[in-house]
Parts: C-alpha cells; structure tokens; sequence
C-alpha cells in the first residue's frame, strides 16, 4: 500500500526518542514531502499542557492550533516550531492521517517558523544557539539585562 503524502497532512505516528530507548504516538504534522529523496519533514504536535501558562515566552516556541477538526485533533494542540523531525517514507507503515491544517493555520504556522528563524539569528547574533524552551529563556533573559544596562548607562550620561 502506497500512501500518497500530502504537505500540510497530519499523521499519527510512532515517534521515536533519540536521547533514551522508547517511543510514543504523536501528532506530526508534514511540512516538506521530497519523495524523490525519501525524506519527510515534520513537526510533532503536543497538547495543552497547564504548567506552560507560567512561560509566557513559550508563544515565541509554539503554534496554536486553530482549525482543531479539520486537523482532525481532540484537544487544544500546539507544534513545536523547535523540534523538527526529519522521516523516511518507511517510518509511515504504521501511521494513521488524522487530518490537515486549514488555510489559517497553514499561514499561521508559516508565521511562526519565521518568526522561530528571526529568533534562531537573534541567538547567533549573542553567541547562542536555541534548541529548547530553556535556551530561549536564556537568550531572552540575556537581551533583557543587555537591555537595562544600556538603559543605565544613558541614565548616567544624562546625570554627568
């Protein structure tokens, strides 16, 4: 049985943990079919969790989605712009296609990988990289006290 990959489609699938042994079905969502190649881009879908309401940063990292029956999901669900998988066509036998991301969505979730690439050169930019939520919390609280302390040092040269 051939399936006939679509950009945008929503599968669910074994996904795999690359630091320890295991797996667990997820949501992925497909970004980028090369079927001459025999690779798939995804990203893994995840969701609400109530501890993310104390990160108010966690927007930058995220997508909601907004079509949740047309991508074919149950709950309040969010792509992790940050976790990109890369899967050959083999890693689908077992897979199930949910559903698809609606027009908003597909523009939404454009927006924020964009905006995730801004964030990805502002990093470099200090010297970092961001490769989690963490790392993000870093950058952000390193560009805030670079901030401040411009802020002071304007305040006493306006006092000289």
């Amino acid at each position: 049985m051939s399936i006939a990959f679509q950009e945008n489609d929503i599968y669910i699938l074994e996904h795999k943990f690359h630091e320890t042994t295991g797996s667990e079905k997820r949501p992925l969502v497909l970004t980028h079919v090369r079927l001459v190649n025999d690779f798939i881009v995804g990203y893994p879908i995840y969701s609400y969790k109530s501890y993310w309401k104390n990160y108010l940063e966690i927007k930058d990292l995220l997508y909601k989605v907004q079509d949740l029956k047309t991508a074919g999901l149950k709950k309040i669900s969010y792509i992790d712009v940050t976790k990109q998988t890369i899967l050959g066509t083999s890693d689908f036998t077992k897979s199930i296609r949910i559903g698809k991301l609606s027009p908003k969505d597909i523009f939404g979730l454009d927006h924020q990988m964009r905006h995730y690439i801004e964030l990805q050169k502002r990093a470099k930019d200090n010297g970092r990289t961001i490769r989690n939520f963490n790392e993000f919390r870093d950058l952000m609280d390193a560009e805030y006290k670079k901030e401040q302390r411009a802020k002071q040092q304007r305040q006493t040269s306006l006092n000289l």
